[in-house]
């Protein structure tokens, strides 16, 4: 399974494996109940997670609160986001799941040395939406900060796991620099 071919059958079976999309739905919609229980079961879920897959369930998991607020415009931001995850890494972990491909240990660093900076663009879109969507429903707050905490610890875990094997996080944005320090225009380093 080549990474474009993701088809909508394999989002609903990654997310029928990872469970939490699901409830996270199912919250929403009104069918669970979201108590102190529910939320603890949730951290609990996530956090016992790899990072890679507590990468695509968090991208799966806000991309649910995000369609449900379509009206806020950081909610589009945020499903854009998290569509462009889902696209980058659930056929790779569905193919290494089932071990149905051979994966090049090239193939598998190029994406974990983003999976850090991956977490920290859904927490930081979740922490930016989160006012806004705690507004229209306290329980979708609540579910935003959840999410965007565990999508911080996951990208703490992922950054140490990188060190841990000498492989150093990189950025896709270009104006970030190494040691996560952006310079004022005109400064040299």
């Amino acid at each position: 399974m080549e990474k474009n071919e993701l088809r909508e059958q394999d989002i609903a079976m990654l997310a029928l494996e990872l469970v939490v999309p699901l409830v996270v739905g199912d919250i929403l919609d009104g069918r669970e109940a979201f108590d102190e229980v529910a939320e603890y079961t949730l951290h609990e879920m996530i956090g016992e997670m790899a990072p890679d897959t507590a990468l695509l369930c968090l991208s799966l998991s806000a991309g649910v609160v995000a369609r449900h607020y379509r009206d806020i415009p950081l909610c589009g931001a945020l499903v854009k986001e998290t569509d462009r995850i889902i696209e980058e890494y659930a056929a790779l972990w569905i193919a290494n799941k089932n071990r149905t491909a051979s994966i090049g240990d090239a193939e598998i660093r190029d994406l974990l040395v983003y999976i850090p900076e991956d977490l920290e663009a859904i927490a930081d879109i979740l922490d930016a939406a989160q006012p806004m969507i705690m507004r229209q429903n306290d329980t979708a707050g609540i579910l935003c900060e959840l999410l965007s905490l565990q999508a911080l610890a996951h990208s703490e875990a992922a950054q140490i796991r990188l060190e841990e094997i000498n492989l150093p996080a990189l950025s896709r944005n270009p104006e970030k620099v190494a040691d996560n320090v952006i310079p004022f225009p005109g400064t040299r380093r």
